[in-house]
């Protein structure tokens, strides 16, 4: 009888824990996060090169703002060299198969793609990242203050104020030259945070948007001129056809 008991009281004990757990981690599960731990959580998961994660961390109105540059970018893409173009970008064979993707995957696979930029990784990596505070403009948004640094050293140790990335070879290649923070400047940084129906969400600036748009003006820059390349080569040889035949000597018969 003696360990009967005691062996219902251990279930009664393990099922009284049980229930307490439960409870604890759906209480846990419903705390919403913070912006500031929003706004950390974003910067470990670009730090890592998480991009699937720092996509799921952005606002839907951010996303649907990066996906129309991003549409027009596609077209582009399309009018320089067919559809095949879009595989490298987005991992899609058309555009049907790229106008079936969610925006998040979008722009998970715009900045993946837009990371292999010279120095991007790099930069990253490079940079140390502190939160400072919030501010509240409403109850749905609120701007998060940050501090940030970039501290990239030459061969002896020195700190640079400059870093010249470049990739390729002799022939051809890639060189960006990028401009380092002043580790004295006192100014600090803001990203804006907003609430959305899964809790507080991440309001990218514009700065994802001009990449893609200066890559689509480039795009469009280059099939102007390979136009007027064309066009060019094809009025010079008309003009040599034209001169072939004024030169090609004329039979009649004299009188």
């Amino acid at each position: 009888m003696i360990k009967v008991s005691m062996l219902n009281f251990q279930k009664a004990s393990l099922g009284i824990t049980l229930c307490l757990y439960l409870a604890m981690t759906a209480v846990a599960q419903n705390v919403e996060a913070t912006p500031e731990m929003v706004v950390n959580n974003y910067w470990t998961a670009l730090q890592s090169g998480d991009w699937a994660k720092s996509a799921s961390l952005v606002h839907p109105q951010s996303l649907h703002t990066v996906r129309m540059s991003s549409d027009k970018f596609v077209d582009a893409l399309i009018g320089l060299g067919g559809e095949f173009n879009l595989s490298s970008y987005f991992q899609v064979t058309n555009k049907d198969e790229y106008q079936k993707l969610a925006d998040v995957v979008v722009y998970e696979r715009l900045v993946r793609s837009l990371s292999q930029q010279p120095g991007y990784k790099e930069m990253l990596k490079a940079t140390r990242f502190k939160v400072l505070g919030t501010v509240s403009e409403s109850e749905n948004l609120a701007h998060v203050v940050f501090r940030w640094d970039v501290e990239l050293l030459d061969a002896n140790g020195k700190r640079l104020s400059t870093a010249d990335f470049k990739e390729g070879n002799q022939l051809i290649g890639v060189s960006v030259e990028l401009k380092l923070p002043d580790p004295n400047d006192a100014s600090a940084g803001v990203i804006t945070v907003k609430r959305s129906t899964t809790g507080w969400l991440i309001v990218t600036n514009n700065d994802i948007e001009e990449q893609v748009d200066h890559l689509t003006k480039s795009i469009e820059e280059t099939k102007e001129s390979t136009k007027k390349v064309a066009e060019a080569l094809a009025s010079q040889q008309r003009a040599k056809q034209l001169r072939k035949r004024k030169a090609r000597p004329k039979h009649g018969t004299a009188n």
